[in-house]
């Protein structure tokens, strides 16, 4: 939800408090604490498209000048600057798949071996805060807008590779497993978010049991739900197999050789 102050800001209407809300950024202060030349890459991530006009527009909103000011004024230094963050972004890896597909080891394991990093499960943490397992729907909004602040954060300390343990995708799968579905808004997020590369993770692993995780017997179920996503949303993916070093070397060969080795001791 956009708060009221975002799209009272100088220059900012509702259209633009949208793009910034899809791209996590909903209130006037997360705006300040990003700064203009953050806050349009992370709507650039969010697959917006934004025009040059919002990035001269929020700097404006930032500073109390209008916009055709910044664009005259403020262009060059900019233009700069939004060209630096873009080289220096990391390429992210998003890690997609049922429960108990080894999806958290494996982002380690690659992080590690790529030096990189790599982004947890926002839900696990929000649901053992509130002591619960399960999700209503209310709380879908929610959970993606905590994982996109997450990924986004871990890109902006990031140089080289960043693992994403989870995605909003992997919210709008789970939400039409077990709630029936989720709102036009958030499979919108979903489609919209930009990833290097896709893993889908196997259920060639067995069950390991966790307090978070549920119908063991449906997991065969939840795998074409989630191979049903990609296509749907037109998600290109290499499947991960194997367990062990198999597994992180499955997931290596579809990274490429960009991947750099572990280093090695004296």
């Amino acid at each position: 939800m956009v708060a009221p102050d975002l799209a009272r800001l100088p220059n900012l209407g509702p259209k633009s408090a949208a793009m910034l809300a899809a791209a996590g950024i909903a209130t006037a202060e997360r705006l300040a604490a990003l700064g203009a030349v953050r806050a349009f890459q992370r709507v650039e991530r969010a697959g917006q498209a934004p025009s040059l006009n919002l990035l001269w527009a929020l700097e404006g909103a930032l500073c109390g000048r209008r916009w055709q000011t910044v664009a005259r004024n403020a262009r060059l230094r900019l233009l700069m600057a939004l060209e630096d963050r873009r080289a220096a972004a990391p390429r992210r890896v998003r890690l997609i798949g049922p429960e108990s597909t080894g999806k958290t080891t494996l982002a380690r394991r690659l992080a590690r071996h790529c030096g990189g990093a790599w982004v947890p499960e926002f839900v696990r943490g929000y649901l053992e805060a509130f002591g619960r397992r399960d999700c209503v729907p209310e709380d879908l909004a929610v959970i993606v807008a905590g994982q996109v602040a997450l990924e986004d954060d871990a890109a902006d300390a990031t140089r080289g590779w960043l693992f994403c343990d989870t995605d909003p995708l992997t919210t709008v799968v789970y939400a039409r497993h077990y709630l029936g579905g989720c709102s036009p808004a958030l499979e919108a997020i979903a489609a919209a978010r930009r990833y290097d590369v896709t893993l889908f993770t196997d259920t060639d692993l067995p069950w390991v049991p966790d307090p978070l995780r549920a119908e063991p017997e449906r997991r065969g179920e939840l795998r074409e739900r989630f191979l049903a996503a990609l296509a749907e949303f037109g998600v290109e993916h290499a499947t991960v197999r194997g367990s062990g070093e198999a597994r992180v070397d499955a997931a290596l060969a579809a990274l490429g050789r960009g991947c750099r080795p572990e280093a090695t001791g004296p």
